[in-house]
């Protein structure tokens, strides 16, 4: 889904950006290290992380999971799958 998502961000409406996020979510849920590089970006980007935080209680709950579980603020649990 990321790799078709990359093909597709050229495109005029942004299925791509969604298709990647998508992906990358999936991703994270089985893999420390994709989660461990989210933390990092969000890290980097706290404008962007602070965007991620404030949809956090329209999204499902594997995003809600996902995105508490990458919060480069939170108390370290990024090793723990759950």
């Amino acid at each position: 889904m990321v790799i078709l998502g990359i093909v597709v961000t050229p495109l005029p409406i942004p299925l791509g950006l969604l298709m990647i996020a998508i992906g990358l979510a999936l991703l994270a849920q089985d893999s420390i290290f994709i989660s461990n590089k989210i933390r990092a970006i969000r890290k980097r980007f706290p404008k962007f992380s602070a965007g991620l935080k404030a949809a956090e209680p329209r999204l499902g709950n594997i995003f809600k999971q996902l995105l508490q579980r990458t919060d480069p603020n939170s108390d370290g649990q990024r090793h723990s799958k759950h």
